[in-house]
């Protein structure tokens, strides 16, 4: 029996070894961070697959977009990344950057823990 649940090739290296698989948590991070940049319609045999938060970063920098991104990542997240549930997603405006920072917090049931993924989103204009 395998001391993991979830494994998938790591992206990084493109290795398919057990020792360079990605296992359990950063599995799913991964799997995340690949449907929030997939822009939909660019997979041929899944055209539904992705999201489409990379449209919003052309649009200015508002609460109304900032808002958009919100429903894009919970949307995407709920229904292609179905081993999570999401318990707070939270974008937040920032002129420094300028663009959202983003952070998602998630819980994992079956492996029991809870985890955050963080990033930025930089405006196209």
């Amino acid at each position: 029996m395998p001391d993991f649940l979830y494994s998938d090739v790591n992206f990084e290296t493109g290795e398919r070894t057990k020792s360079e698989l990605v296992l359990d948590d950063p599995d799913i991070q991964q799997s995340i961070v690949t449907i929030l940049t997939t822009r939909r319609g660019s997979r041929l045999f899944r055209p539904t697959f992705g999201c489409e938060i990379e449209r919003v970063l052309f649009d200015p920098i508002n609460e109304s977009n900032r808002l958009k991104i919100v429903s894009e990542i919970k949307n995407a997240l709920t229904k292609w990344e179905t081993r999570v549930k999401l318990v707070k997603t939270s974008v937040l405006i920032t002129f420094d950057l300028p663009g959202y920072v983003c952070s998602i917090e998630y819980s994992i049931p079956l492996l029991g823990i809870t985890n955050n993924l963080n990033f930025a989103l930089k405006s196209r204009l």
